[in-house]
């Protein structure tokens, strides 16, 4: 007579959530990557703006493709907004096994870059005729600072989302954070998701007086 072990329930539970967050993955979806850098004492966020200018500061994402994982998605997204200046392939080893942000129906994962001069990023040569990666006009890496102070807003008003000018290139109509893109990081910075945000409820803060990089 064969006998049959019965598993914890708690057991069941954390094999049916891997089986799921696994197959998430595999399903596809709209994702992206918050590309940011440290200098030791600040944390910088590499955002773009769209070619118009218009549309608002934020990372880099977009909807994925047949067949792609939301790894490949956000990594083959991600070199096209940045003009191909990062491989794909180097982001999703970079991105390797992490497990994404998933809220809002995006999904954002977080790579630590080295420090690129914006303008290189901007003039990175683009082989051949390839539109996707024209999607981006303006790029700017911005103090982690400027992202808190709304994050810590439930509501943030049109005058919250604002930057300082000090970060924002010449040309870019748009000062401001897209307020989509801001929903998905307020919901990272109440979950503690951000790298550098040692545990949940202690927020690494960088100083409001970060040089800004160009």
């Amino acid at each position: 007579m064969i006998q049959v072990t019965k598993m914890p329930a708690t057991l069941i539970t954390v094999i049916l959530l891997t089986i799921l967050t696994a197959a998430s993955a595999l399903a596809g979806g709209p994702a992206g990557i918050l590309l940011y850098h440290s200098d030791g004492d600040n944390i910088f966020l590499l955002l773009a703006n769209d070619s118009q200018g218009t549309r608002g500061w934020s990372g880099f994402g977009g909807e994925s493709e047949a067949g792609e994982s939301l790894r490949a998605t956000a990594a083959r997204e991600t070199e096209e907004e940045t003009r191909g200046y990062f491989s794909r392939a180097w982001l999703e080893e970079q991105i390797g096994e992490q497990e994404p942000l998933s809220t809002h129906g995006f999904h954002m994962y977080f790579v630590e870059v080295p420090f690129v001069p914006a303008e290189r990023v901007l003039n990175n040569p683009v082989e051949g005729h390839q539109a996707a990666m024209g999607e981006m006009q303006f790029y700017a890496w911005i103090p982690f600072s400027e992202l808190e102070r709304v994050l810590e807003k439930d509501n943030p008003s049109e005058a919250d989302l604002r930057m300082s000018p000090l970060h924002v290139p010449r040309g870019c109509a748009s000062h401001s954070f897209w307020r989509v893109w801001i929903m998905n990081m307020h919901d990272a910075w109440e979950q503690g998701f951000f790298p550098w945000i040692r545990s949940a409820g202690s927020k690494q803060t960088a100083p409001a007086n970060a040089t800004p990089r160009r």
